[in-house]
């Protein structure tokens, strides 16, 4: 990795709904440790000098949960409205 290269990081979304339970693209669940980790790590490529930009859910806007507002404080964040879905029927 050069300096001012850039990476996208989509992680595990926290979830939105007691309903919602996919937190993990593998048989290791994400929790906010890993959210944390992956903070400090993303501080550490910003040091470098390094671009990066990350996506998740928006705990604020539907249970007022500060913890990604808290966690990326020093950072910029942008709010985007998207639609997502995940079909567990392959039919």
């Amino acid at each position: 990795m050069t300096k001012g290269s850039f990476s996208y990081f989509d992680p595990p979304n926290k979830p939105l709904k007691i309903t919602s339970s996919f937190n993990a693209y593998t048989q290791n669940a994400s929790d906010d440790k890993e959210q944390i980790r992956l903070r400090d790590f993303c501080t550490m490529l910003d040091k470098k000098g390094h671009n990066w930009m990350l996506s998740n859910s928006d705990t604020k806007r539907l249970y007022e949960d500060m913890f990604f507002d808290d966690l990326y404080a020093d950072y910029v964040i942008n709010r985007v409205k998207a639609k997502r879905s995940i079909n567990s029927n392959a039919n």
